[in-house]
This record gives structure tokens, sequence and C-alpha cells, in this order.
């Protein structure tokens, strides 16, 4: 219902479509919360990690965005505080197969995600190409061709 101009009519849920495919097993991308930008994505089979190891985790999904948008994978925090870092990913448009995600351990231990256990975050975004001009100067800036620790970051 809408209630004024400013606020978004809910009669009508506008998100876009995307097409899912599931391998037996797998279970479907998940919201946790109405707000969330990211969807989870869970192991389909259990997987072992040792130290140092990186392995990729497999989901069973396969995903259909609409025209013009693609998918990122993400890490999830839970992860990342045992030590097991998911490697971001782009999932082009175009792309049919299995959704995997690549998991480097970087804890001392060797570490175990089980069959159903959230491994990353599916966030919806759209594919915009860009159109590349040569040139043989760019405008000045502000940051220049400062990089790498030139704001002060350490």
């Amino acid at each position: 219902m809408k209630v004024n101009d400013s606020q978004p009519d809910l009669t009508v849920d506008a998100r876009p479509v995307v097409r899912v495919k599931l391998a037996p097993g797998a279970k479907p991308p998940i919201y946790a919360h109405d707000d969330d930008a990211g969807a989870d994505l869970f192991a389909l089979d259990a997987v072992t990690i040792r130290s140092s190891q990186r392995r990729v985790i497999a989901t069973g999904v396969h995903v259909q965005p609409p025209a013009s948008w693609c998918f990122s994978v993400r890490p999830k925090s839970g992860l990342s505080k045992r030590g097991l870092v998911v490697v971001p990913g782009l999932i082009d448009p175009g792309y049919r197969g299995e959704i995997g995600v690549m998991v480097e351990n970087h804890s001392t231990e060797t570490l175990t995600i089980k069959a159903g256990d959230k491994v990353a975050q599916l966030v919806l975004e759209r594919a915009t190409q860009a159109r590349f001009e040569l040139a043989s100067d760019l405008d000045a800036s502000a940051r220049g061709a400062g990089g790498w620790g030139s704001t002060g970051d350490t």
C-alpha cells in the first residue's frame, strides 16, 4: 500500500526474477532477512580443507539472471571468523553452470564444511559494459596516480 509519494509502492513485488536450477540435494539461495543484499549459498557436500589449502565448494545451484544482470559471490563473516576466506567471484549473465565457491583455509587447523553449511553470499548486480576509448592523456584529479597506501592506510 502506498502511503505517500516518498514511500515505495509495496503492493507489487518489483524484484528482478532469477531462474534457479538445483542439483539433487542442493538448497536454493535464501535471504536470511528481508533487507539483506546477499542471499546465502549452501555447501552441497561436506568438504575438508587443510591449513593453507584452497578448495572449490559445490553448491548445486545454477542461475539465470535477467538480461543485463550478473551475480557476485561474496564472503560470509562467519566463515572468515573460522579462518576460511571466500575468494570473491563474478557470475556472468550468460553462465549456466554450477556456482562453485572458492575457499582458502588461512587457519592452522584442518577445517570441515558440512553439507548444508552457509558458504558465501550471492549478490545480484547490474551488468553494464563500458566502451573503452583510447586516450593519450587523462583528466587531472586530486588523487592522481596515488595508489597502494597513498591515503595513509596500513
